[in-house]
């Protein structure tokens, strides 16, 4: 205000030079002109117009300022979605105080931390009042994740990614709260007890490669949304009866390289269509009839590398019947009568692997079915 009332009092005292001069000041009074009203909007816009020929100054928008974050990393694109990436972050203190800021636009989608040693412990509050859609913390020495610590996204996030990691304790009670997941990721930490999930959303679930041991036929009681579950390594060495059923759009199912001896009736159960069922690399010797049910033409289950010595037509032949393929690859099958409905029926022969051999090593589909007719 000083200094509009100085450059007003400036251009008074020009006018009444006008006055006592003549016309002759009149580019005088002009000049003057322009320059008070020059000096006027730089005062209040605090820019020049060569300022503005190099283009506006440019911000971060909708991303924090770069210092202000910084070692972490915010970019956007071209929709204004930001993406977090915290992987250079140097301490869980600093990962709180970095996000206790108040940000322009506090809505991410997605935040990064990978390869992180410094981060053990994601505690609660450490994300502030910041939201995410996705979280992908992987690849590094995290060991535990408080509960709480991701509250502030429960009505945004779809996926949790914490693969890779050294997790033994998960605020798996607070995955209801996530009413929008759909993929949660845990494979290849130290989880010890098959945990407890609760969604109705849920798609995808992945919690292979962490020693668990067992798993409780109500394990996915409360998941029914569930499309594909990937327990692939995680010890378990019984399937009860009626694990996965309920599940009408499960078409994926991962168990392979458990220690699996055995299938009871109604261990596997499908309905999605278009299936995919791996129980390779266990050490399974025996099925029981009706082990399997929900499967439909164009489905597939993998049992190569087990210890089945016999395909017996009871266990096997409805499967074939509805158009499923197996996979028997590296099993010791002794190729005796029990396989005699496969090789005299060229149609069933055609839904088993082809490099399927006997123990001996000898490709079933080489197999002479004259001997077969003979001897069986």
């Amino acid at each position: 205000m000083a200094l509009f009332h100085t450059l007003f009092c400036i251009l008074l005292v020009v006018l009444c030079c006008v006055s006592l001069n003549g016309g002759d000041a009149v580019g005088a009074v002009s000049d003057a002109a322009a320059d008070v009203g020059e000096a006027i909007r730089v005062n209040a816009t605090g820019r020049h117009d060569d300022d503005k020929a190099g283009g506006d100054v440019e911000t971060n928008l909708p991303c924090p300022e770069a210092e202000s974050i910084s070692p972490c990393l915010c970019t956007s694109d071209g929709s204004y979605t930001m993406y977090m990436d915290c992987s250079a972050v140097e301490s869980e203190k600093q990962l709180a105080s970095i996000m206790s800021q108040k940000f322009p636009f506090p809505g991410f989608y997605s935040l990064v931390i990978k390869n992180n040693d410094n981060l053990k412990v994601l505690r609660s509050g450490a994300l502030g009042v910041n939201t995410f859609q996705e979280f992908h913390i992987t690849d590094g020495a995290l060991q535990e994740v408080e509960v709480g610590a991701l509250s502030g996204s429960y009505s945004t996030t779809t996926i949790l990614d914490f693969n890779n990691n050294y997790i033994t304790s998960f605020p798996w009670e607070r995955i209801s709260s996530f009413i929008s997941l759909e993929t949660l990721s845990a494979r290849s930490n130290f989880i010890a007890l098959f945990p407890t999930l609760v969604s109705n959303s849920l798609a995808y679930l992945d919690l292979s490669n962490n020693p668990m041991g067992s798993m409780p036929v109500t394990a996915f009681i409360n998941t029914p949304a569930l499309k594909e579950i990937y327990i692939r390594e995680i010890g378990i060495y019984n399937l009860p009866s009626g694990t996965f059923f309920g599940h009408p759009h499960l078409s994926t199912l991962q168990l392979s390289f458990n220690n699996l001896g055995q299938l009871t009736e109604g261990a596997v159960q499908m309905g999605a269509g278009k299936t995919k069922v791996y129980l390779n690399n266990n050490m399974i010797s025996n099925v029981a009839a009706n082990s399997f049910s929900g499967l439909i033409s164009g489905d597939f289950v993998y049992l190569y590398s087990n210890e089945l010595t016999e395909l017996v037509e009871e266990v096997w032949q409805p499967l074939i019947m509805f158009g499923v393929y197996l996979d028997f690859r590296f099993n010791p099958l002794t190729c005796g009568c029990d396989i005699a409905w496969i090789v005299l029926n060229p149609s069933i022969l055609s839904h088993i692997d082809s490099d399927t051999t006997c123990s001996n090593g000898q490709f079933i589909v080489d197999l002479d079915p004259a001997i077969y007719e003979k001897e069986c």
